[in-house]
């Protein structure tokens, strides 16, 4: 459902330091080395500390997303084109661009649970393999990006650093000005259901506005075998059954024949395991709540919607009753 963070976590994600530090040259030519030394320390350390007070960290999350806001309508700068960024070379944690929340994407007490989650729970590698890393990372510099500026001297103190037994840095001043990073890290495994969350609610905010029609949403979003079984039944009909109303007599997507004010509530990923999962809503329509359930299939690094499972007034499972209908 977001081709673009599934184009960079499977797509771009190399599993080697020399293309990965190319990579962040690429999308961010005015990195330097603390800002690549930033990203691989993400990717072996996530946050970097533990979150013993979400409150605190809800607060500070809020504030910052008062600022981005207030700076993109005062035209400082955009929305970054990709708000979804693997770090270092293994994909461990993603960074969040904070414009997920500003886009409605996913709420802010969504993206601060993953975030408190992937700091408390995320997989972290000791000391002494973070370092051995960053060796590894710093002969890949010297020996291949030696032209980075300052680049020799940011690498000695960055020495200095680590021998003092710290290792958190910030970005430099220079990717600051350059990009105005606003993001959080979230654990690779954690990020999947925020993936997730965030895809349902673009899938629905197309219907809502109406930009695509109900053939174009199921091509978008809808796996390869509801649209071979959703075709089979169109087939049949047009066959069987011109001139009545065949198996849809609704849109589906709306969960009805007509619709106002479309939109979505108390969205969550109730089941998840490896390239299927549940997700649960109230779909709201005039002036009812349909509780709804849609079953996910990843497809070509993107879920896809696979089933609508309604619990409403007229229950059903779309799916399930479009292959009985096929066998009457």
């Amino acid at each position: 459902m977001i081709a673009l963070a599934v184009l960079l976590l499977s797509g771009c994600q190399s599993n080697d330091v020399r293309e990965a530090i190319a990579r962040q040259l690429e999308m961010y030519p005015e990195s330097r080395v603390q800002d690549i030394y930033k990203s691989f320390c993400q990717d072996n350390l996530g946050p970097g500390h533990l979150i013993p007070n979400p409150e605190s960290a809800r607060a500070y999350l809020l504030s910052e997303l008062e600022e981005y806001r207030n700076d993109l309508a005062a035209g400082k700068y955009e929305i970054p084109e990709v708000r979804f960024i693997p770090t270092g070379d293994q994909g461990n944690y993603v960074r969040v661009d904070l414009s997920v929340v500003l886009d409605s994407l996913a709420d802010e007490q969504t993206l601060l649970d993953a975030f408190v989650r992937s700091a408390n729970e995320g997989s972290k590698a000791t000391e002494d393999q973070w370092k051995a890393k960053w060796a590894e990372v710093a002969k890949a510099i010297r020996k291949h990006f030696a032209s980075i500026p300052d680049a020799e001297s940011d690498l000695a103190a960055i020495d200095e650093y680590l021998a003092q037994g710290e290792y958190i840095l910030h970005h430099s001043d220079e990717f600051e000005k350059a990009y105005h990073p606003h993001y959080r890290i979230v654990a690779r495994d954690i990020f999947e259901e925020l993936e997730i969350i965030a895809g349902v609610n673009t899938v629905y905010r197309d219907v809502a506005t109406g930009v695509m029609s109900s053939d174009e949403l199921r091509r978008r979003y809808c796996s390869e075998d509801w649209s071979k079984t959703e075709g089979k039944v169109r087939e049949f009909d047009d066959k069987y059954n011109q001139g009545m109303v065949g198996f849809f007599d609704y849109d589906y997507w709306i969960q009805a024949q007509d619709c106002d004010n479309i939109h979505i509530s108390g969205l969550a990923v109730e089941s998840r395991k490896g390239n299927r999962a549940t997700v649960s809503f109230l779909l709201h329509n005039f002036d009812s709540a349909t509780p709804m359930k849609l079953e996910l299939v990843k497809e070509k690094g993107e879920w896809k919607i696979d089933n609508f499972i309604s619990s409403g007034y007229y229950p059903h499972d779309l799916k399930a009753e479009m292959k009985e209908y096929l066998n009457e």
